[in-house]
């Protein structure tokens, strides 16, 4: 893991540091009052994977942990607000009178950026988010803890977390980082995206919902050409979409996922590599040709892609399951202008094998989180995260995701819906909610039942990446795997270069270091499925 990336990213750091003092982290012994943000409460002890009885906190010195969040929370309080107090009086409850903790939250590109100067200055926190490359590089450095040996001592999270997320943090034999727990069911899994359709056009127009990809070839034609938002105008397009746009449901008709990495009778081999990825490319070539795709698909930002579905010029893009929500503002948006307008999640489609499916979501859901080698108290570290994620008695589940029961939400009698009664930028002022998920149990029970019919049109329609994890070469070769298909991509569909550039593509692939990427990848997913 010394290759040129490495040295440069060193090499920059340092200077960073030389500029700028950093300020640290590390677990302190408290012994003056000090200022942190809390979480949550729940009083569904039926539910507890840990009761509070079982910990034993021998100490009743104050530890406060340092944790950093990526993530912009400017509603929350440096002082943690008055929900610390509930926090605090929950833990003590629990067993854990001594634990205390002080958030710093950074959202972008300026949080690692921050993480990487601390780092070269030894002063990393206790505890932070962590991304792949990021937690491959510390871990060669040291910097950061295996956490193996410590999962049988948080099992709320454990007991909830995915296997696959687990190998997918799991570097050198070791496992680095904690990733995201799940509670059961379809709307709590971690794959949330989809392909969302104007339900009223479908109506209008007196179409079934697509189940194959002829169906649904037909159906962008209808948008196109049988003026679905009746305004008399030939200005409506079947698909719209943004600039990260990868087309998951029309590459899974051909059994593939271009940027998913993917078992042949060889091994692994990137999905964009594989011949199914020439027969899709072929058929957006077509579809765009006919105008049945935005021709500004690959320029648009996301919020040019939210003005087309608002003023009606598309029918069917990608979205995630809450777009079906009337509170997502896109949604909010375009009922501004067509107040009878519907939005609804539609299953993958079918292709000439009977294959489908999209892209399952990485491992981690953007929220894991890694223990650094400064911290002074691993233990207490990690009983206080599974209190985090424990939804019994004084358990802080609640508390750090939706605040105080009876003030924030409620639950319905039965468990299976929360009814939240302030906005999320309100608990977060409070003190609690996001800011101090420090260990995250995924609970969609909040949602509307729109938004649940759509993530339960998605479920079991996701293709399987056989391996998430980084490898030397892919930090040697940062476009290979990614960017240059989406430049390929781009070119091919809108017809500056022929379907048969693909092989090119392939050529340039294996040129550019995807050679040694995929023997890479091969090694390390043999050793994990030894």
């Amino acid at each position: 893991m010394k290759g040129l990336f490495k040295k440069i990213l060193v090499l920059t750091l340092i200077l960073s540091v030389l500029l700028s003092v950093a300020a640290c982290g590390g677990a302190t012994n408290n012994l003056s009052k000090t200022n942190n943000g809390n979480q949550e409460d729940s009083s569904n002890a039926a539910n507890s994977k840990n009761d509070s009885s079982d910990v034993d906190s021998t100490s009743t010195e104050k530890v406060t942990f340092h944790i950093y969040k990526n993530g912009g929370f400017p509603d929350y309080p440096a002082d943690g607000g008055e929900g610390k107090q509930d926090v605090l009086n929950a833990l003590a409850a629990y067993g854990l009178p001594n634990v205390d903790y002080k958030v710093t939250a950074i959202g972008g590109d300026e949080y690692y950026d921050k993480l990487n100067i601390l780092a070269v200055s030894g002063s990393l926190p206790d505890y932070m988010n962590i991304d792949m490359v990021t937690m491959t590089n510390f871990s060669d450095q040291g910097l950061i803890i295996p956490l193996e040996d410590h999962l049988e001592n948080m099992p709320a999270a454990k007991d909830r977390m995915r296997q696959v997320d687990l190998d997918a943090w799991t570097y050198n034999g070791h496992l680095y980082a904690f990733p995201v727990a799940y509670l059961e069911g379809a709307i709590n899994g971690p794959n949330t995206t989809g392909l969302i359709v104007r339900a009223d056009w479908l109506e209008k127009l007196d179409i079934d919902i697509p189940e194959t990809i002829d169906e649904f070839y037909e159906m962008l034609k209808a948008f196109k050409e049988q003026d679905p938002d009746g305004n008399g105008q030939d200005d409506t397009f079947g698909y719209i979409g943004r600039d990260t746009t990868l087309f998951e449901d029309v590459f899974g008709a051909f059994g593939i996922q271009p940027t998913f990495w993917m078992e042949t009778e060889e091994g692994l081999r990137l999905g964009s590599t594989l011949p199914a990825t020439k027969e899709a490319l072929a058929v957006l070539q077509q579809w765009y040709a006919e105008g049945l795709i935005d021709p500004d698909i690959f320029t648009n930002d996301q919020s040019l892609q939210d003005q087309k579905l608002a003023n009606s010029k598309g029918g069917v893009y990608e979205g995630s399951g809450f777009s079906a929500s009337v509170s997502n503002p896109e949604y909010a948006a375009l009922l501004n202008v067509v107040p009878t307008a519907k939005l609804k999640g539609i299953p993958a489609f079918k292709g000439p094998k009977g294959e489908s499916g999209r892209q399952e979501a990485p491992p981690g859901y953007g929220n894991s989180h890694a223990i650094s080698a400064n911290c002074q108290d691993v233990d207490l570290l990690v009983k206080f995260l599974n209190w985090c994620a424990d939804d019994g008695e004084n358990g802080g589940m609640y508390l750090c995701s939706v605040g105080v029961e009876g003030k924030h939400f409620e639950l319905s009698e039965d468990g299976t819906k929360i009814n939240q009664f302030v906005p999320y930028n309100e608990i977060y002022a409070y003190g609690l909610g996001n800011p101090i998920r420090f260990q995250q149990v995924v609970d969609r029970r909040w949602m509307e039942d729109s938004a649940v019919e759509c993530f339960e049109a998605f479920d079991g329609m996701y293709r399987e990446n056989k391996f998430w994890g980084t490898t030397p070469s892919m930090l040697d070769y940062p476009d290979t795997c990614e960017e240059l298909f989406r430049e390929y991509l781009a070119k091919i569909v809108m017809g500056s270069l022929p379907v048969d550039a693909w092989d090119d593509y392939v050529k340039d692939f294996y040129a550019m270091g995807g050679d040694k990427i995929e023997q890479e990848v091969n090694e390390a997913y043999q050793a994990l499925n030894k």
